[in-house]
C-alpha cells in the first residue's frame, strides 16, 4: 500500500507538490507567451518603420507628380496615399494590441508569482513536516542519543585518566569532537558548531539523505533513509572511545 494512502502528512505534501508544479508550468507558459509577444512587437516596429518610409516616399512622389502634371510634363503613376495611410494605421493598431497583450501577461505573471511564492511556502512546510515526523528521523535521533551517552561515558574515563596524570592532554588532539572549536572563531550557533565538526570528519553531506530529499521534492511517496540499516565505519576515533 502506498504511503500516500495512509499518511496524511504525505498527502498534504503531494497536494503541495502538484500545486507548486502546476503554477511553475503556468508561469513558464506565461513567460513563453511574453517572449512571443515581445518578438511580435519588434517585428511590427520594423514593419511600422517600413510603412512610415513608404508613406513618406509616396507623399514626396505625389508632390513631384502634381508639379509635373501642372506643367504639362509626363509623370509616373500616382501612389495610393489612402492605401498607404490605411496600411500604416493597421500596423499601429497591431502594435497597440500587442502592447495591451504584453501588459495583460505581465499582470498575470505578477499574480502567478505571488501564488507561487505562497505555494512554495506551503510546500516547504509540508515537506519539513514529512521529514520531521518520519520514523527515519525518530530512529536517527534515538540512535544519536544512544551513541552520545556512550561517547560521554568513554570521555569521562579519558578525562579521569588525563586528570590523574596517567595520560597526556594531547590525546584530545586525536579526536574530531571537541567542546570548543580550537584555532578558529567559534560559530555563533549550535548548527554552526556541528557543521564544523562534521566537516572536520569529512561528513558534510550524507548522500543517502541528499538523494532521498531530492526525490521527495518531486514525489511525496519517496521513502526516507533507514538509519538503522547503516553501520558507521570503524576508525581510530571509535577505537579510542571503546569501539571494536
Amino acid at each position: 500500500m502506498s504511503s500516500l494512502s495512509t499518511d496524511p502528512l504525505r498527502q498534504e505534501l503531494d497536494t503541495a507538490i502538484k500545486k507548486r508544479d502546476a503554477l511553475r508550468a503556468e508561469l513558464s507558459g506565461i513567460k513563453n507567451a511574453q517572449e512571443k509577444i515581445s518578438a511580435r512587437i519588434s517585428e511590427l516596429r520594423r514593419s511600422l518603420n517600413a510603412a512610415e518610409d513608404a508613406f513618406s516616399n509616396a507623399k514626396e512622389q505625389s508632390v513631384t507628380n502634381l508639379v509635373s502634371e501642372a506643367m504639362g510634363e509626363t509623370h509616373g503613376e500616382m501612389p495610393s496615399m489612402r492605401k498607404l495611410r490605411a496600411d500604416l494605421a493597421a500596423v499601429e493598431d497591431e502594435i497597440d494590441a500587442a502592447k495591451d497583450a504584453k501588459e495583460k501577461l505581465e499582470g498575470r505573471q505578477k499574480n502567478i508569482d505571488q501564488s507561487l511564492m505562497l505555494a512554495k511556502m506551503n510546500f516547504r512546510s509540508a515537506f519539513n513536516a514529512v521529514v520531521g515526523n518520519s520514523n527515519s528521523v525518530s530512529r536517527l535521533l534515538e540512535e544519536t542519543k544512544s551513541l552520545e551517552e556512550q561517547i560521554i561515558e568513554r570521555m569521562s574515563q579519558l578525562c579521569y585518566l588525563v586528570k590523574q596524570g596517567h595520560l597526556n592532554s594531547g590525546i584530545y588532539n586525536t579526536l574530531s569532537l571537541h567542546p570548543v572549536v580550537r584555532g578558529h572563531a567559534p560559530p555563533t550557533s549550535e548548527q554552526g558548531l556541528w557543521e564544523f565538526l562534521c566537516a572536520k570528519s569529512g561528513k558534510i553531506m550524507p548522500p543517502e539523505w541528499q538523494e532521498a530529499l531530492a526525490l521527495l521534492d518531486q514525489d511525496a511517496s519517496t521513502p526516507l533513509p533507514n538509519s538503522a540499516g547503516s553501520t558507521p565505519k570503524k576508525n581510530p576515533i571509535r577505537k579510542l572511545m571503546g569501539g571494536s
